[in-house]
């Protein structure tokens, strides 16, 4: 059985009042009572995530249809009639919309840490994780709606050519937009988006110009920490995101040049056994050091590189020796509900290694899987799991999703962690939590 949208119903709603026949009295040009439950109950009967965009698009309809019939050949008592009845109408939707985007998404603050003559970088902050979505567009043009920027559409629904949406931590992000102009300016527009549907009412705009040229390499910091004997976390604070790169070779080695770190050889242009490259962001990184001999001395060498290809020609250095044994303990982790919606919820976890964490979400009363069943993703019988993932950590605050839920349903969440060299968190954390009904 075919079910009407929204539009579709407000529209033969339309076409019936605005056809009654005319009263005495001015006053009667409103919705009955009747009609005003009828509204009501068919905007419930739409799905929270859409009955929003739902709710603006008709009212763009109404306001069309009584510009269309104040200008019509019409007698005014039956112009008067009918465009009585829409602004009824119009004055329900409108209280309708201002509910929803009264209680939406709470709006993370957004700041610009730097541009270059092609890239911009930005980083914000959200109290709650789930979605954002922006354009950036050039300075001067009409500013979007919040619907406009998640369909990544600019103010007249042309696609805008620089957008993108990610998912949001209820904690800092960092993000950065390519392809921009040189020596331009430019306005960033921004929404997010909760578990609900709920999106930002107003949009954030943020101006900000490019540079004319770029030629200065990255600036950085690195540190070692963790140290143990076969493994450590390198940090890497830098201005820029991009790319570095590092090699590790025995303390005696003499140091090679910046092209040569980058293509993973030592001085004499020898690949060397520990290299790595990975991508930049413009704050703070964390590499985890794998497969390192105990009782040694190491230097590593570390270079990095802008989107222009500027490499830092002083490679940064860091002294360090491995212990004596090699590391059996494995990551400390703490987790915690953040929120839940019917359909989701939102867990926040502290590590003190970075490396990989494993999940597993099952009904409650079932029994417990063990830490190596949770890291295949399997129950307490070895049978894989709907709702399970990994990822990839951070040795601090993570946050992740839990989707696909059943609303108004009990599970257990049991997390593992794991280091670099495969230490396995043996007791899993398990987080009771009931999904909400409405």
């Amino acid at each position: 059985m075919k079910t009407l949208n929204l539009k579709k119903i407000i529209w033969i709603l339309i076409v019936a009042l605005i056809a009654f026949p005319i009263p005495s009295f001015a006053e009667f040009w409103k919705l009955s009572q009747r009609d005003r439950e009828k509204v009501d109950r068919k905007i419930e009967s739409i799905s929270a995530i859409n009955r929003q965009n739902y709710i603006e698009i008709v009212i763009v309809r109404v306001n069309s249809l009584m510009a269309a019939i104040r200008i019509s050949a019409a007698d005014e008592s039956t112009k008067f009639r009918k465009v009585s009845i829409l602004e009824d109408l119009r004055s329900i939707l409108m209280a309708k919309l201002q509910n929803l985007t009264s209680t939406g998404a709470n709006v993370p603050v957004i700041s610009n840490l730097a541009t270059t003559n092609m890239q911009g970088w930005f980083s914000l902050s959200s109290n709650m994780a789930w979605k954002w979505y922006y354009v950036i567009l050039p300075s001067g043009s009409g500013a979007p709606t919040s619907a406009q920027i998640r369909s990544w559409f600019d103010n007249a629904w042309n696609t805008a050519s620089v957008r993108w949406n990610f998912n949001l931590m209820s904690w800092v992000n960092n993000f950065n937009a390519t392809w921009l102009s040189p020596g331009s300016n430019y306005t960033l527009y921004f929404v997010a988006e909760d578990s609900n549907g709920n999106i930002s009412p107003t949009p954030q705009a943020m101006n900000f110009s490019t540079s004319s040229t770029s030629s200065n390499p990255p600036v950085f910091s690195t540190s070692l920490s963790w140290l143990s004997g076969t493994w450590g976390i390198l940090t890497v604070v830098s201005n820029a995101s991009w790319r570095w790169y590092f090699v590790i070779l025995p303390s005696w080695s003499w140091m090679p040049t910046s092209a040569q770190i980058r293509t993973g050889r030592d001085s004499s242009w020898v690949s060397a056994i520990w290299t790595w490259s990975f991508n930049l962001v413009s704050w703070t990184n964390t590499f985890n050091l794998a497969g390192l001999t105990p009782n040694t001395n190491y230097v590593l060498y570390f270079a990095a590189e802008d989107p222009f290809w500027n490499l830092n020609l002083s490679p940064s250095t860091q002294s360090f020796t491995t212990s004596l044994t090699s590391d059996t303990i494995p990551p400390v982790v703490a987790a915690s509900i953040n929120f839940v919606t019917r359909n989701s919820a939102t867990i926040n976890m502290t590590n003190s290694e970075g490396w990989k964490w494993y999940y597993v979400a099952l009904p409650s009363g079932s029994s417990a899987p063990t830490a190596a069943q949770i890291k295949a993703w399997t129950d307490s019988g070895w049978n894989m799991v709907s709702l399970r993932w990994s990822f990839n950590t951070t040795s601090w605050v993570n946050a992740f999703n839990v989707t696909w839920l059943n609303q108004y349903t009990s599970y257990v969440l049991y997390i593992v962690a794991e280091d670099a060299v495969w230490n396995l968190l043996q007791t899993p954390q398990v987080i009771p939590f009931t999904t909400l009904q409405q």
